[in-house]
């Protein structure tokens, strides 16, 4: 069985489920609770992409809908390859798995090709690309955008309890309203939920997706404090910080899946947002979010 993340079966965002390669397709069984079916073989399409470029993208129909799938464990190959695939998906599958030993030259020879070209258009030292990421986030319209966190707080929800305890759920969702409302800014529908994880800790994905760790507010002394981590984390969505973590951490290869293959870069960010949760913001970033969160 393997982890993954479905796209296609909601209007926005992605599910994530369990992947298990059998004989006459993918099982896939949401985390959500829906009845696992199977992504058959016929007609299923498979390629390396992903967030990072090292995960595996399955592509194919169900009922009437274009489903993509994302498995970070590229053992998914060597599984599929034992397993006796019909002879339609084989040659699929064989170019899949050749690709696989190529793509390191192949990403090595992009990157001095993309240097290259950055170097000579004066951008300097690559640095995550700096200013062209800045580009790329802006190229990103706010709908867009939220679906990316919307697919990271999925994620997020299917690991996390969500607190029960309905006094903190309406203190929480009551300031951050109100510290929305007070900024002017209607790009974003803020969403925010208290998890009942003890670590102390509070962030903000993209597109207004705000979480309050239950240790946050346990170790606060007062009200006014929760509200101030709640103002921090507001500004960091409105400002994009997250979005343009995520830009940055992607590197070359959203440069490439923007110029090569521009379907897949929506589902390449939305795939690395949960991983949010671990990313630090930078120092003016944080001093960005406490000077416009006051």
């Amino acid at each position: 069985m393997y982890r993954g993340n479905i796209f296609g079966m909601t209007p926005s965002g992605s599910q994530p489920a369990a992947i298990t390669p059998m004989g006459n397709g993918l099982q896939i069984a949401p985390d959500t609770g829906q009845f696992p079916f199977v992504l058959p073989f016929s007609g299923l399409e498979v390629s390396l992409g992903g967030y990072d470029g090292k995960q595996v993208v399955f592509s194919g129909d169900y009922m009437g809908s274009k489903l993509t799938v994302y498995v970070n464990d590229r053992s998914i190959l060597k599984q599929l390859d034992t397993l006796g695939v019909p002879l339609d998906f084989r040659p699929k599958l064989d170019r899949v798995l050749k690709a696989g030993g190529r793509k390191l030259k192949r990403g090595l020879l992009w990157t001095i090709v993309i240097l290259a070209l950055l170097g000579g258009a004066g951008f300097g030292a690559w640095m995550g690309f700096g200013a062209f990421a800045d580009w790329i986030v802006d190229q990103i319209p706010p709908g867009i955008e939220s679906d990316i966190g919307k697919s990271g707080a999925t994620s997020i929800l299917s690991k996390q309890e969500v607190c029960s305890h309905p006094l903190l759920n309406q203190f929480v969702n009551e300031v951050g309203k109100r510290l929305v409302r007070a900024s002017g800014d209607k790009r974003y529908t803020f969403r925010f939920k208290v998890t009942s994880t003890k670590q102390v800790n509070a962030f903000a994905l993209p597109g207004g997706y705000v979480f309050v760790n239950l240790g946050l507010i346990e170790k606060a002394k007062t009200a006014d404090e929760v509200a101030g981590v709640l103002a921090h984390e507001v500004e960091h969505a409105l400002q994009r910080h997250g979005l343009r973590n995520l830009v940055r951490k992607a590197g070359l290869y959203i440069v490439i899946a923007l110029f090569f293959d521009a379907s897949h870069a929506v589902g390449l960010l939305a795939t690395g947002a949960a991983e949010l949760t671990s990313l630090a913001f930078s120092r003016s970033q944080e001093t960005d979010a406490d000077v416009k969160g006051l």
